[in-house]
């Protein structure tokens, strides 16, 4: 959200308000909040988060070319896509028996 603008010029919006006036700072403190207990879990955690953060980046890119920015359902469709994809990176770090 913080990287893409709002797609939509017009109209009534409950999403518009949440990405605006946010600080590279606060970004930086959310994400590095998130990445430390992530660590101590181990590689399953951060494989997933990897997965998760490379869908994201796809997905932000993809809103980009398509709407020119994020809405609140893409926004919705997101989130879902990098939990989908925290799931899978998690599994493939997963040690597998022999």
């Amino acid at each position: 959200m913080a990287c893409l603008p709002y797609a939509r010029e017009t109209g009534p919006s409950r999403a518009r308000p949440f990405a605006q006036d946010v600080s590279s700072v606060s970004i930086a403190v959310a994400g590095l909040t998130c990445i430390a207990p992530l660590a101590l879990l181990g590689a399953p955690t951060l494989g997933g988060a990897a997965a998760a953060a490379m869908l994201g980046g796809i997905w932000g890119l993809y809103l980009r070319r398509r709407l020119g920015g994020y809405t609140g359902d893409s926004m919705g469709a997101g989130q879902q896509l990098m939990e989908l994809g925290f799931y899978l990176g998690a599994i493939t770090r997963l040690p597998w028996p022999s």
